[in-house]
């Protein structure tokens, strides 16, 4: 771990050996906290800088970044010192204490996907994440068919502790999509419990159904009396799931930029 501050902000690099081993090269994730009001760029820039050189030092070769979009000042210096946007990401929140669960027009069946099932829910996140627009596919520095296996990986960890429950919608006989579930995945300043349907994908020929919709209402009802708000996260160019998350009471909850730099 590098630690590096002024009065101002408080710069931390760490390590990401997941990311290191999958991707083949070193990678950090770079954590910014701001102290209090920043002054000016010369008065953060220095700090930066070191931590990035530090960074470098110890071999690091790609470092990811997260953001709050109102740093305005720290995200200049950090695209001045090579950091190019990759990704933003938006997430909602369902809110159990003031939002009431929809009963809708389910036209699939839901229902636990065991693990004899993962290779089907494998093919359709293949499918569904090729090429997908994340900041592992924007990265001209990234393989792109390594950022595509993420999503296998995703699905097979998830039945495998990443995940409490990974739940399929079923048409005909046929598994159409899945979600993966976590009931608790943090706890928020007043101490309330959040969980998160962490993945979802629908196959393509099931698209434009509403087997979406029903796969995150099935989620909302598994939250309830186990959580006190359930988190949903994608890409903020990503209309078409926030478009079925506000029709079932998911509210904005918060967004953040996501930047890469990569130490040629």
């Amino acid at each position: 771990m590098i630690n590096i501050e002024n009065d101002f902000i408080k710069v931390s690099v760490n390590k990401l050996e997941w990311d290191t081993a999958h991707f083949g090269m070193p990678m950090a994730s770079m954590e910014i906290e701001v102290k209090k009001e920043i002054e000016s760029y010369e008065s953060i820039n220095r700090t930066i800088q070191e931590a990035l050189q530090a960074a470098k030092d110890n071999g690091i070769k790609h470092v990811t970044l997260k953001l709050n979009p109102g740093l305005k000042k720290v995200i200049h210096v950090c695209q001045e010192n090579g950091f190019r946007l990759m990704d933003t990401r938006i997430e909602y929140i369902f809110d159990y204490g003031r939002t009431e669960i929809k009963e809708i027009n389910d036209k699939c069946t839901l229902r636990t996907a065991g693990k004899e099932e993962m290779e089907t829910l494998i093919d359709i996140s293949k499918e569904s994440f090729k090429n997908y627009i994340d900041r592992f596919h924007s990265d001209e520095n990234i393989d792109n068919a390594k950022a595509d296996e993420l999503y296998e990986l995703w699905v097979k960890n998830s039945y495998s502790g990443y995940a409490q429950l990974v739940y399929a919608a079923e048409v005909d006989g046929k598994i159409v999509g899945f979600s993966t579930f976590k009931d608790f995945v943090e706890k928020d300043k007043k101490g309330n419990n959040i969980g998160e349907i962490v993945l979802s994908a629908v196959s393509e020929a099931a698209r434009g159904k509403g087997v979406y919709t029903s796969m995150i209402n099935y989620g909302v009802k598994l939250g309830k009396g186990k959580m006190d708000y359930l988190l949903v996260k994608t890409q903020i160019d990503n209309l078409a799931v926030q478009k079925a998350w506000a029709s079932l009471g998911f509210k904005p909850y918060k967004n953040e930029y996501i930047f890469h730099l990569f130490n040629k």
